[in-house]
């Protein structure tokens, strides 16, 4: 997936408080790519009922035994989680990048151009 189309599909509808259940919500991976792709802490509730709550930064689908690896809302870590494990993840932590999207950049920064341009004498007069 694109980083584009990862910015597009987090801006469609916010993921805070949603549940991701397997199956319900689509194939493992894609669930586990949207997990990715949110820039929040995520709850991943495992098959056996325990719950690990942190956020979620790499996987590999194409590993042997795919999994994931997160690191625990106290920063520890990290945790490598297979996918077999995963029954559901949830969307539990405030996306810290929701409405920062780089339309909305380039429009802040249009509005305000930077000091030091404005103050620089013109090269070559």
């Amino acid at each position: 997936m694109s980083g584009e189309d990862a910015l597009a599909r987090a801006s469609e509808s916010p993921l805070k408080g949603g549940d991701a259940v397997i199956g319900d919500e689509g194939p493992l991976e894609d669930v586990i790519d949207r997990a990715f792709d949110y820039r929040g802490d995520v709850t991943l509730v495992r098959r056996d009922g325990s719950e690990v709550v942190g956020y979620l930064f790499n996987r590999n689908a194409e590993a042997a035994q795919p999994f994931v690896q997160m690191f625990d809302c106290a920063g520890d870590g990290p945790f490598t989680i297979r996918y077999a494990e995963i029954r559901a993840i949830r969307f539990t932590g405030k996306d810290t990048a929701a409405g920062k999207s780089y339309e909305a950049w380039l429009r802040r920064k249009a509005e305000h151009p930077p000091a030091e341009a404005a103050s620089e004498p013109a090269r070559g007069a």
